[in-house]
């Protein structure tokens, strides 16, 4: 029995809210069908008992709840359970507000509520927690096929069901997946421990709360918990192992389907596309692309619906990290998400000294990955998706090139669109599409910081507000140059 509110287990100290806006992109992204919302203001076990999974419900998978490493075949998930860390006493460390009453939990549920942190590292299964599960994928690994992957360390705990204000207002539909990351091993934890450490954990909080705030599409997160636990890690891949503090972060989304999902079954043979990869399919349309199925006034096959939804959203996604400077750094098509969501924050970085050839990834020695190569390598990865619709035989391979056509159109309408707001002129006429690009030569050119030099630009608007008519060039330009000349142009 679970211990009483207000019981031996006292609320944690040193816990941060983190208040927040919650949007995870356009109303495409959502799921549809028609629910009754939950009602507000309910505690964690009350949404715990309202979770659902149609992921689970509705798709082939794994039911053995068999955490050992293996191949698992037939199967777009394998139920799990999440495995305590043990040694201390987990602590809830960050929340966000806003994600918090997103889904419908009564203002400081987490801080307040005892068993919070018992729930949100995995060391107790939250009520309607049996249909918790890994998903099942492959993918290509810095363009090498890799096989079976998984959520080697991500347990989706199931869908909540959202409140009806919220599920009225919010763009995500009715429900979003509740996922913890670092909560123990799956059968597809290979040879890693299935744990997180603090310091990922935090980055990924802090990072998909900034990527909200700066308006590009992005999973969330609830919770930042420390488990009391060591994990050992090789921080900087240099051969000296060393204990740092575990953690679990829960993070949500409307759904954690991604590129590899679709790759795994075909490249196993006929048969398993054959069982897994329709099914697949049809799923992403009927709970988030319903309204994408209608194409040219009529009806176009499930496989084209998605396959041109998502090289739509890849593109927007795309366009906002160019925007604002941001490096995902491991753009493998099994962090690609299928619903165009900024996903699995790892190496990432943002850009201070502008170089197009930034990565954060020490690991990628080729940059493959870089700043300037990720819509190439975005449009490489969807590619890679497309073919696997093709080999699954839901589409043709002509169906697949023209879909995957839109990608640059739709890359570049985006991407001047942002570049347009940060330069309050529309930078899609040639001629200032030329400033633009001159512009960003020049801070290639003087290694000027990519945010400081935009904001900077402001700066030169209020310079000309202030002197009028009458001010010189170098008048007005002079907070652009110091901040160039600060970085040695």
């Amino acid at each position: 029995m679970l211990a009483a509110r207000g019981g031996a287990l006292a609320p944690p100290l040193g816990r941060r809210r983190v208040g927040s806006r919650f949007s995870l992109g356009t109303p495409k992204q959502g799921f549809r069908r028609a629910v009754t919302p939950r009602p507000e203001q309910q505690t964690l076990e009350e949404m715990g008992a309202g979770m659902g999974s149609t992921f689970v419900d509705e798709l082939p998978g794994d039911l053995s709840n068999n955490g050992a490493a293996r191949e698992v075949r037939g199967a777009v998930y394998s139920t799990v359970r999440c495995t305590p860390a043990g040694g201390g006493e987990p602590k809830l460390v960050m929340v966000s507000s806003q994600v918090e009453a997103l889904l419908g939990l009564a203002p400081g549920e987490l801080e307040d509520n005892p068993l919070a942190a018992e729930y949100l590292s995995g060391n107790v299964m939250l009520p309607g927690e049996s249909k918790a599960y890994a998903q099942n994928y492959g993918g290509h690994q810095f363009g090498e096929w890799a096989g079976q992957l998984g959520d080697g360390r991500a347990i989706t705990l199931g869908e909540v069901l959202l409140p009806a204000a919220a599920a009225a207002a919010a763009a995500e539909g009715t429900r979003l997946e509740l996922q913890l990351k670092g909560a123990g091993t799956t059968p597809f934890s290979r040879r890693g421990d299935g744990r997180a450490v603090l310091r990922s954990s935090l980055r990924e909080f802090v990072a998909s709360e900034a990527m909200y705030h700066l308006g590009v599409p992005t999973t969330r997160c609830l919770s930042l918990i420390t488990t009391g636990a060591g994990v050992l890690r090789d921080v900087y891949n240099a051969n000296a192992m060393r204990m740092e503090a575990g953690a679990v972060v829960s993070r949500v989304a409307p759904s954690f389907i991604r590129f590899g999902t679709f790759q795994l079954p075909p490249a196993r043979g006929d048969a398993e596309a054959a069982a897994l990869s329709a099914p697949l399919v049809d799923y992403v349309i009927r709970h988030h692309m319903t309204q994408d199925l209608k194409g040219n006034g009529g009806e176009c096959p499930p496989a084209l619906a998605m396959l041109r939804s998502t090289v739509a959203a890849t593109a927007a996604m795309v366009a906002g990290w160019q925007a604002v400077g941001f490096t995902h750094g491991v753009l493998n098509t099994d962090n690609m998400s299928i619903l165009g969501l900024t996903l699995d924050y790892g190496p990432f970085g943002w850009m201070e000294q502008f170089d197009p050839q930034y990565t954060p990834n020490l690991s990628d020695g080729g940059r493959r990955y870089c700043y300037i190569r990720q819509p190439e390598m975005a449009a490489w990865n969807l590619t890679q998706l497309a073919e696997a619709l093709v080999r699954a035989r839901l589409l043709s391979a002509k169906e697949a090139e023209a879909a995957c056509g839109a990608y640059n159109g739709a890359l570049r309408a985006e991407y001047y669109r942002r570049l347009s707001d940060k330069f309050g002129i529309q930078c899609e006429d040639d001629e200032v599409g030329d400033f633009c690009r001159g512009f960003l030569q020049r801070l290639a050119s003087s290694r000027a910081d990519f945010t400081l030099s935009h904001r900077a630009l402001g700066q030169c608007a209020s310079v000309a507000a202030a002197l009028g008519p009458s001010a010189s060039d170098d008048e007005l330009l002079r907070p652009l140059e110091e901040t160039m000349l600060g970085a040695g142009a």
